[in-house]
């Protein structure tokens, strides 16, 4: 977890293999994007990579 500015930056990164090309949203991933949304709408962003690094990150930014 980072802050810079009006960012707070969450990352999750593991070594497996790589996200496929148009991963599957279960519940665990839609469950996060929905509270994402109640808590901070249009505020967030949710971006997945596989490079150079596999992981998920969140950005979320404050209205101030």
């Amino acid at each position: 977890i980072t802050a810079q500015g009006n960012q707070i930056k969450l990352n999750v990164a593991d070594n497996g293999p790589d996200f496929p090309k148009n991963p599957i949203y279960g519940t665990g991933l839609k469950s996060i994007l929905e509270k994402l949304e109640i808590l901070y709408p249009d505020n967030y962003e949710f971006a997945i990579f596989n490079h150079p690094e596999k992981r998920v990150e969140i950005t979320i930014t404050s209205e101030k």
